[in-house]
This record gives C-alpha cells, sequence and structure tokens, in this order.
C-alpha cells in the first residue's frame, strides 16, 4: 500500500484495506464508530501513523505483534475501553504520542530499543 490515508470503523475495514500486506506506506485512522479489537498481524514496517481520536468508541484492544519498524506517528487520544496495546516484535517507533487513556491500557512492547519520542499527556488508566 503506498501513500494514503486509510480511515476504518472495524476489523473488517482493516483486513479488506490490508490483508496480506507486510508493509504500509500510508496512513490509518481509526473512527469514533470503531469496535473491538485492531490486529494487522501480516505488518513487518510501517511509514505513516496510525490515529485514533474521539474516545476510539468500542476500540478494547491493538495488536501488531509482527511489526518491527513503525516510522511515523501512533496516536492515541480519549480513549476509553483500550485495555492492550501489543507490539511484541517492534525494535523502533519514531513517535508515541498517548493522550488521555482512561481504561486502564497496558503497554506491551518487549522488544522496543528505540523511540525518538514517547509522550503521555492527561490522565492514564483511571
Amino acid at each position: 500500500m503506498k501513500g494514503y490515508t486509510v480511515k476504518v470503523a472495524s476489523q473488517a475495514d482493516l483486513d479488506t484495506a490490508f490483508s496480506g500486506c507486510t508493509t504500509i506506506n500510508g496512513n490509518i485512522w481509526i473512527n469514533d464508530t470503531y469496535t473491538g479489537g485492531f490486529n494487522l498481524s501480516d505488518v513487518v514496517s510501517m511509514n505513516g501513523s496510525i490515529q485514533v481520536y474521539n474516545y476510539g468508541a468500542g476500540l478494547t484492544f491493538m495488536e501488531l505483534d509482527n511489526l518491527i519498524t513503525f516510522s511515523g506517528l501512533f496516536y492515541i487520544q480519549d480513549s476509553l475501553h483500550l485495555k492492550n496495546i501489543s507490539m511484541a516484535s517492534a525494535a523502533f517507533m519514531s513517535y508515541i504520542q498517548l493522550e488521555s487513556i482512561y481504561g486502564g491500557t497496558n503497554l506491551d512492547f518487549p522488544q522496543l530499543v528505540n523511540v525518538t519520542t514517547f509522550e503521555i499527556y492527561g490522565p492514564f488508566g483511571r
């Protein structure tokens, strides 16, 4: 996939847009109507952003467990139900910003050795 923005509202939208993709060069915006989990199991490299806005509705978990390199912005704002973010293989991420994460979110990044910028604002884990 190359250089564009995909807005998704469900795992089915993700599967349709990125099935079989190992590299994403573009942006994923998660709609405020998204419900359930977010899983991109085939992706190993991303150059773009993943952004969650406006409470992420019913977004409950995010798994990108085969992702190794993330060059771009990983941004979550005002999440009420997000319980787990897992990037089990991620070694490098350029920018992580978490803002007002209310769900008591567990961050699982066991291989992460380099983050250029990591910012947390507002309540986290209430």
